[in-house]
């Protein structure tokens, strides 16, 4: 999802990445509606059948794009050398990342907050009010947050000119791929030049990362849930970390691919058993006892694994060659992704009022979010080179400089109305 030139794409890894971006429409339209809270909007109609569907998509949905962010990683080092790869890596993750923090991400919190909902580094609440709309649907009582009354032109000073409203809300993603591919570069180049292995690898080979990952999560998830906040997030930080280097490691192994494209059946079969063991440990609930714990969350970690290797054998079998449509969606992923999170966040807020029932509502805040955002990457985004940068597709450098400007334009403003 980096916007890669044409010499580091592959059908059927850009499928997946385009389908991984698309898939987050209809996971973040079932969090408004899921009993347990992780979205800026929450429904006071709660659906109980959207926890399973969310938890399952979340073992496997994220790991799979940084998996596939570090395949690209290694193969734009083969070509670019490390000075231009680090230079991609500012314009590509950290200038969208800021301009979205800038940008996008009041308006975020504060629908956030003005939905009765608190999402930060200090957890997570609800207002009492909503709290008492959900009843015994929700799972399991949360800590109280006060509801937020003001204006959004009041908000936008706080937002700036403190540290207690700042989020950087889905743009997570952004700052740990800057970190991880910052950090681990040296070991991405070790791993670029070495050039790819053509040996067909054993299974074995595939299994081993599932022990590797069941032990990171079992050992680090219970006392760190998951708040994508950098600061006391470190089951994440492994995570995806592990996974990104799983993604070099199969660029530099092509024999992987191979191999999974022979077995996609089998490691969708140990997927579905690993994952029918974690729900019997815990029957969807947290488990009580430490061992229980350990048992579901390594469980998880193995399935989310074998789902992730499933996904690139079918892939590789059955996507040979990139159409139109997947060449476009695959152009403008990563705008897409940075757009759709205020648009789904403005769309449920506004939608999610109308006397319907919740399922019509939910199908609608869906459709609406999709078409809204197209609309906007295709029709506004990509014709205009500073959106373009800020939103992280290809633009002439001067077009980066304007972003980064509008950013810090858009941050003095903001820090400065504190003053007025």
């Amino acid at each position: 999802m980096t916007g890669d030139s044409p010499p580091h794409r592959r059908a059927d890894l850009d499928a997946l990445r385009v389908g991984a971006v698309y898939l987050l429409f209809l996971f973040h339209t079932l969090k408004v509606y899921d009993p347990r809270l992780g979205y800026h909007v929450w429904s006071p109609d709660l659906i109980p059948a959207v926890s399973p569907v969310t938890a399952f998509i979340n073992i496997w949905h994220m790991p799979l794009l940084f998996f596939l962010a570090g395949w690209s990683a290694v193969m734009s080092l083969r070509t670019r050398g490390t000075p231009v790869f680090l230079r991609d890596r500012v314009r590509r993750l950290a200038l969208p990342l800021i301009f979205g923090i800038a940008l996008l991400c009041p308006l975020i919190k504060y629908v956030e907050l003005r939905s009765g909902v608190w999402l930060g580094i200090g957890g997570r609440a609800a207002t009492a009010a909503l709290q008492q709309a959900h009843g015994a649907l929700q799972a399991g009582p949360l800590p109280v947050a006060e509801p937020y009354l003001g204006s959004f032109p009041a908000f936008l000073p706080e937002f700036y000119g403190t540290l207690k409203f700042v989020t950087w809300s889905h743009l997570w993603f952004l700052a740990y791929l800057l970190l991880y591919t910052t950090l681990l570069a040296p070991l991405l180049v070790v791993i670029a030049r070495g050039g790819p292995v053509r040996t067909r690898q054993a299974v074995l080979a595939l299994c081993l990362p599932a022990a590797v990952l069941a032990f990171s999560e079992a050992l680090l998830r219970p006392y760190w849930p998951g708040t994508q906040d950098l600061i006391n997030d470190w089951a994440n930080v492994a995570r995806y970390g592990l996974y990104l280097m799983l993604g070099a490691l199969w660029a530099r192994y092509p024999g992987l691919g191979e191999t999974m494209r022979a077995r996609w059946p089998a490691a969708l079969a140990a997927g579905i058993m690993l994952y029918t063991v974690a729900m019997a440990f815990t029957g969807g609930a947290e488990p009580a006892s430490r061992a229980a714990r350990f048992a579901d969350h390594g469980a998880r970690a193995a399935s989310g694994w074998f789902f992730i290797l499933f996904l690139l054998g079918l892939a590789g079998c059955y996507v040979t060659k990139a159409g139109a449509w997947l060449e476009s969606a695959s152009g403008t992923a990563m705008a897409v992704y940075i757009l759709h999170q205020p648009v789904i966040v403005l769309a449920a807020y506004n939608l999610d009022t109308l006397a319907l029932p919740v399922a019509a509502r939910l199908a609608i805040i869906l459709l609406v979010s999709v078409a809204l955002t197209l609309a906007l990457v295709h029709g506004v985004i990509a014709r205009a080179d500073i959106l373009r940068a800020g939103f992280g597709l290809t633009a002439p450098p001067r077009a980066a400089w304007f972003a980064a400007g509008i950013a810090a334009f858009s941050v003095a403003a903001g820090v400065s109305l504190r003053f007025v």
